[in-house]
């Protein structure tokens, strides 16, 4: 973990605070595997021509998110439930992005949301959405 200062607003000073790192090379797998998703989604819906990049930003919230424990499973459920919401909504279709979908304020919103979606439901590939 990193260290470093966080500035505390309220006392108006510096305290010390770890910080989870914002690269994990443990999850390198788990962000390729879920921006491959966003992207297999994105392009098969016509929201994206071409695929997103992993970048380190992205990799940053991706990580934000899983260091308060959601999943590759959670990202999938917001990215597919999400985008079944917003794809044919042409003023909610520009939000369809990694960062809106990823972002602390809207994550556990957004995956909330998606919790009416059933694990198995078949996509016309005959696999399910979590594939």
């Amino acid at each position: 973990m990193k260290q470093g200062l966080y500035y505390d607003m309220v006392f108006a000073r510096m305290f010390p605070v770890k910080r989870p790192t914002t690269d994990n090379k443990d999850r390198a797998a788990e962000y390729e595997e879920i921006m491959q998703y966003f992207n297999r989604v994105a392009i098969h819906s016509g929201v994206l021509k071409t695929a997103a990049k992993l970048t380190h930003s992205r990799k940053h919230m991706i990580n934000g998110r899983m260091s308060e424990g959601y999943t590759v499973a959670d990202f999938k459920r917001v990215i597919y439930g999400q985008f079944l919401k917003w794809t044919n909504d042409e003023k909610m279709r520009k939000y369809l992005t990694v960062e809106t979908l990823f972002k602390a304020s809207n994550f556990p919103k957004y995956l909330e949301a998606s919790n009416v979606l059933p694990n198995n439901t078949k996509l016309s590939t005959g696999k399910s959405w979590l594939d």
